[in-house]
């Protein structure tokens, strides 16, 4: 309970957020890195996860993209 409390006190005092509705979110994730020296098929080059920019969450706040 006290973490909300302060994490909602910063909110209001150092960021100015009024309500939850002036909430945002920006989202993505990093695509997979190669180890280095490993030889890689080209199957597995199709299996490496190629992320998502922007990762598009329904958090039921809008997304900001990044500008």
């Amino acid at each position: 309970r006290r973490l909300v409390d302060d994490s909602v006190s910063v909110l209001r005092e150092l960021f100015g957020v009024g309500s939850p509705l002036e909430l945002g979110y920006q989202a993505w994730r990093n695509a997979e890195l190669m180890v280095p020296d490993q030889v890689y098929s080209d199957e597995d080059l199709e299996e490496l996860d190629p992320g998502e920019s922007p990762l598009l969450l329904d958090l039921g706040i809008p997304y900001i993209p990044a500008s």
